[in-house]
């Protein structure tokens, strides 16, 4: 009877193990996909910033952003800064030291872009700045990836 007893004991010791290995391993992965996830939507969003900001300053889009952008009655010289803003924030959201600062700067221009469409009476416009924005504000807030990279709980409250 009692070695029965240890030979229970030492199952449901191993048998805890084996889930503690699988918990563990779990875990890992969700991290290795959250940090994927994260990796994605940032190289999507620089991807965007990038073609955008430089269909503002070369291409047969440029003279179609230089009549929008005459319209609203901005400045000529709006329309490139905006385009050099756009395309350098693109790139910086690609570096990890600058990818806040590049995330704050882009929430300005797409807060920008929002207010410009509703002012003018184009709603459905701010759409793409809105969906933008919700993702960098994401970018810029960034808790999760300091939690990835702390090891902690990304579940755990800060």
């Amino acid at each position: 009877m009692a070695q029965e007893r240890c030979n229970n004991l030492a199952l449901a010791a191993i048998a805890s193990a084996r889930i503690e290995r699988c918990a563990l391993r779990s875990e890992r992965e969700m991290k290795t996909a959250l940090r994927a996830l994260f990796v994605t939507v940032t190289i999507l969003l620089a991807l965007a910033f990038v073609m955008v900001g430089l269909s503002k300053l070369a291409g047969q889009s440029s003279v179609h952003w230089a009549e929008r952008f005459a319209r609203w009655g901005y400045p000529a010289v709006l329309r490139p800064v905006v385009g050099v803003l756009e395309m350098i924030g693109g790139i910086a959201l690609l570096i990890p030291a600058a990818t806040r600062t590049a995330a704050g700067v882009l929430i300005v221009v797409m807060t920008g872009a929002c207010y410009t469409h509703l002012s003018h009476g184009e709603p459905l416009r701010i759409v793409p700045s809105l969906v933008l924005g919700v993702f960098l504000v994401l970018l810029w807030r960034q808790p999760l990836r300091h939690r990835l990279e702390a090891g902690t709980d990304p579940g755990s409250e800060d």
